[in-house]
C-alpha cells in the first residue's frame, strides 16, 4: 500500500482545499492500492474508504523552534504507527490539486525549487528554520539545494527515522525536505518544480488556472492565492457539487 499523508490544521482552513486535494488524488493517481491519511487535530468528516483520519494533537511549543515542523514529525510518527508495514510515505498538502495522471514514480522523481537556500538569520518562523537548516547542512558539509517545492514528495521511513534520531527532530526543528534530500540525494539530477506546478500566490491569478491546467500536473496555492473563483474552477473540474 502507498500512503499519502496530508497534515491538517483547522486553524488554517480557508474553504474546500482538503476536499479538492483528495478529489485530485482519486481522479489522477494511478495506483490500485493507496490510502490517504489525514493527520492532525479536530479533523473534519471525510467520506470514502480510501481515507483514514488520524487524530494527532498539536505539539507543545519549544522556544526558538518552529512548531509546525515539530508537529510534522509528530504527525508522521503517528502515521507510521498506523501503517507500520509500509516502506515510506508521500508528503502532500491540502492545497495540492492534481490535474494530470501520475504514478508513484512521478512522485518519487526528484524536484527542486532553487539551487541555493537563500537565508537570513534575523527572521522568525519558517524562514528562521530555513536558516537553521542551512547552517546544519553547512556544518555537515552537505549541499544546500532548496527542495521545498510545495508539490508532493516521497520519504523513505528508514532514512527519515535516522534523521529524526540523529538531529533530535522531536525537539529541534528543521525544514524536513531540505535536510532529507540534501542528505540522501546530493548530486542527483532533479527537475525544477515550476515545470510541473502552477502556484497561485495572488488573488487575481485564478484567471490563469484554466490554461495552466492544460500544461501542468499540479495546481497549488498559498493562503493569499486561494479564492472562491479558484475553488469554483476546481469544483467544476472534479465534479464536486
Amino acid at each position: 500500500m502507498i500512503v499519502i499523508w496530508i497534515p491538517y490544521s483547522p486553524y488554517g482552513a480557508q474553504g474546500r482545499e482538503l476536499e479538492l486535494a483528495i478529489a485530485g488524488w482519486r481522479r489522477h493517481f494511478m495506483c490500485d492500492d493507496y490510502c490517504i491519511a489525514v493527520v492532525g487535530e479536530h479533523l473534519p468528516r471525510i467520506k470514502g474508504a480510501d481515507v483514514v483520519c488520524i487524530e494527532s494533537p498539536r505539539v507543545d511549543e519549544i522556544p526558538f523552534m518552529y512548531t509546525q515542523h515539530l508537529d510534522y514529525v509528530s504527525c508522521m510518527k503517528a502515521c507510521h504507527r498506523r501503517f507500520p508495514e509500509t516502506d515510506g510515505i508521500i508528503f502532500a498538502a491540502d492545497d495540492n490539486y492534481l490535474v494530470r495522471d501520475i504514478t508513484i514514480d512521478d512522485v518519487k522523481a526528484l524536484k527542486f525549487r532553487d539551487t541555493e537556500m537563500n537565508v537570513k538569520p534575523h527572521c522568525g518562523g519558517w524562514k528562521y528554520d530555513q536558516y537553521r537548516t542551512r547552517m546544519l547542512l553547512d556544518r555537515e558539509g552537505l549541499p544546500h539545494i532548496n527542495y521545498t517545492t510545495h508539490v508532493p514528495c516521497w520519504f523513505d521511513w528508514d532514512r527519515l527515522e535516522a534523521l529524526w534520531a540523529r538531529y533530535d527532530m522531536e525537539h529541534e526543528s528543521y525544514v524536513i525536505e531540505n535536510l532529507y534530500y540534501n542528505t540522501y540525494h546530493a548530486g542527483e539530477v532533479a527537475l525544477q518544480c515550476d515545470a510541473v506546478k502552477f502556484q497561485l500566490t495572488q488573488p487575481d491569478q485564478w484567471r490563469e488556472v484554466t490554461e495552466q491546467m492544460k500544461v501542468k500536473t499540479w495546481i497549488c496555492n498559498s493562503p493569499e492565492g486561494y479564492t472562491k473563483e479558484l475553488e469554483k474552477i476546481l469544483i467544476d473540474y472534479y465534479g464536486l457539487y
